[in-house]
């Protein structure tokens, strides 16, 4: 299984409810011309002046799930089914370069090791789960990565 992804959005905006970015730097490793070894993850980013406010995100096997915050996103325990995947990496705090494409095994909030779990009745394609905080969350397929 893989978990990789973010979806930008200008400070004019193009996708809402997607990351925003504001760049003044310059590529770090793991660029799409720079790209990380394979099981690697990126380094605590530099100080270069970007800046990325990174959305709750998740991708398992190219599907990006992305979470909210509110009591709907709650489920309970038998909602929640088997371990989808495993956290791999955390891209908050590592990475402020906008052109890094998130791989396999990246999240954007959730610490390494962190399971990834089905939703039961729920196609894998269309939700996953995650407990954050002793709460389970739904997270909701927004997009296919490449």
């Amino acid at each position: 299984m893989s978990l990789k992804g973010w979806l930008p959005v200008s400070l004019l905006g193009a996708m809402v409810g997607s990351a925003v970015l504001i760049t003044t730097g310059t590529a770090n490793p793991g660029t799409a011309s720079e790209p990380l070894p394979v099981g690697a993850c990126p380094a605590d980013a530099p100080d270069d002046g970007a800046v990325i406010d990174w959305v709750p995100f998740v991708v398992v096997d190219g599907v990006t799930y992305r979470t909210v915050y509110a009591p709907e996103s709650a489920l309970t325990d038998g909602q929640v089914g088997a371990v989808a995947a495993t956290v791999k990496c955390r891209i908050a705090g590592a990475v402020n370069d906008p052109d890094f494409h998130p791989r396999t095994g990246d999240a954007a909030f959730l610490a390494p090791g962190t399971e990834v779990h089905f939703v039961l009745g729920s196609p894998a394609s269309a939700r996953l789960a995650v407990q954050e905080d002793g709460i389970w969350r739904r997270y909701e397929a927004v997009a296919t990565t490449p």
